[in-house]
């Protein structure tokens, strides 16, 4: 993640950049507030996903997507469930 931080008055302004598993926590002050940024420890997931099907509509006439779906089995305790992922779809 890049972020820029602006209007501190110090030199602690400026683009940081973290990383996701950084264990270092960063500390910066805006205004006489302090703030910490910190990425917690990912937890493990239990399931797997297995995908079957993707899909992605282009809005006529254009290279402009108009919406994408993923069919996927979602595989928990060794049982698939078909689940349907659908993004710009209202």
């Amino acid at each position: 993640m890049i972020f820029k931080i602006e209007g501190t008055g110090k030199e602690t302004g400026g683009i940081y950049g973290a990383f996701l598993g950084q264990r270092v926590p960063d500390t910066f002050e805006i205004g006489g507030e302090f703030f910490l940024l910190n990425f917690e420890e990912r937890e493990p997931i239990y399931h797997s996903i297995e995908l079957l099907d993707f899909k992605k509509v282009m809005h006529p006439g254009t290279n402009v997507a108009k919406n994408f779906s993923s069919e996927v089995n979602l595989i928990e305790n060794k049982i698939p469930r078909r689940v349907l992922i659908q993004m710009n779809d209202p």
